[in-house]
């Protein structure tokens, strides 16, 4: 239980120094997530899906650190490369 709280810290700041704000399980970016969650499947990451009407909100779930760890990589890659938003 402890890795799991300390992963989803870990997470929400990583994001948070991104640009992106995150609880728990949403992202919330100030850009279209579908362009970047269609970028992160491409390289094997499943972000989650959309919470319509919500088009810059999406649900995600919190795995590993070393998953998460590979998540923040794939999508600092897919945000600095631009997904047509």
């Amino acid at each position: 239980m402890r890795a799991m709280f300390t992963t989803r810290r870990s997470l929400i700041r990583a994001l948070g120094l991104s640009g992106i704000g995150a609880a728990p399980v949403m992202l919330a970016a100030a850009l279209r997530l579908q362009p970047v969650i269609d970028a992160g499947a491409k390289q094997d990451l499943l972000i989650g899906r959309l919470v319509p009407p919500l088009t810059r909100t999406a649900r995600i779930s919190i795995g590993a650190l070393d998953e998460m760890n590979r998540g923040l990589d794939v999508l600092d890659t897919v945000l600095r490369a631009g997904t047509g938003h």
